[in-house]
């Protein structure tokens, strides 16, 4: 079943593409999602992507795994199921056949580790070809002190 897991908490959401079988999620490196965050076990969670089905597995983490706002140590997602391993909210979508969520957002590769803790900008446009219009705006290095008469 073609799925994927988003984060929505923090500043910067990111997707992630489910793999058929086992996705690992925790804070090590080995870890098919890792998440930076320290309430988050180095080995905290499983999701198993079945054909017809989809479960998320507790590792026995310390802070432990929610589906909905239950704890719990397995259960099945659907559409819409919200998974919060300790500070990180995600939430669980199946991709249409149709490709209507894949659409919205371009799918990323299940084994990208998650930078949930890092702030992302993109530079700002340059050139002619960056569809800039104009010059940008000046602004002054120090205050500007008005001007005096002359005596």
């Amino acid at each position: 079943m073609e799925c994927r897991i988003s984060i929505v908490s923090g500043s910067t959401p990111e997707s992630f593409m489910l793999k058929e079988g086992t996705t690992t999620i925790g804070r090590e490196k080995d870890n098919d999602i890792q998440l930076m965050v320290e309430d988050v076990s180095r080995y905290h969670a499983k999701i198993h992507n079945m054909p017809g089905a989809v479960e998320v597995e507790d590792l026995g983490s310390s802070n432990g795994t929610y589906v909905n706002g239950q704890r719990v140590e397995t259960a099945a997602l659907v559409t819409g199921s919200q998974v919060k391993l300790g500070p990180i909210v995600m939430v669980f979508e199946e991709v249409t056949s149709s490709g209507g969520l894949e659409e919205a957002s371009p799918p990323r590769d299940y084994s990208t580790r998650a930078g949930v803790t890092t702030v992302r900008t993109r530079p700002a446009p340059s050139g002619k070809d960056s569809g800039n219009t104009g010059p940008k705006p000046l602004r002054p290095l120090r205050p500007i002190a008005p001007l005096k008469p002359r005596q």
